[in-house]
């Protein structure tokens, strides 16, 4: 998810959107929470995979909008952030779903992409370091 509520705080005691990501166990407990983002730019979540490693992939929006790129991040079983890649194919992008490919595979997504234009389709794959 989002949240204003925890993470970095700016100077004039104001926070950015942070994602905020937690885990739950099977009788709904909390085991972990953090937020991640900084005081400079908004991030937002659109969509969540588990890989097959048990690691998890959000999808989401870094920057302002309408101007925001996409962003695909990467965290382990502990909630420890592996990598964090941000993509710019026009003038907003969003994806709607991402699916893991299997071991050694990486993971696909589709979504939309907008420019001065109009709207296209979103359809990626990245390995699994996100490239």
């Amino acid at each position: 998810g989002t949240t204003q509520s925890f993470g970095p705080m700016r100077v004039d005691s104001t926070r950015m959107r942070n994602l905020w990501m937690l885990r739950l166990n099977a009788q709904g407990d909390t085991l972990w929470t953090h937020a991640h983002g900084d005081t400079l730019i908004h991030r937002g979540t659109t969509a969540l995979c588990l890989h097959i490693s048990g690691d998890g992939v959000i999808a989401g929006t870094r920057g302002n909008t309408p101007d925001n790129e996409l962003l695909l991040l990467r965290f382990t079983p502990g909630g420890n952030v592996s990598w964090e890649r941000t993509f710019d194919h026009g003038l907003s992008e969003r994806v709607l779903q991402l699916v893991p490919l299997g071991p050694g595979a990486g993971f696909m997504g589709t979504g939309w992409t907008s420019t001065d234009t109009g709207y296209g389709t979103l359809l990626f794959r990245r390995d699994e370091q996100g490239n």
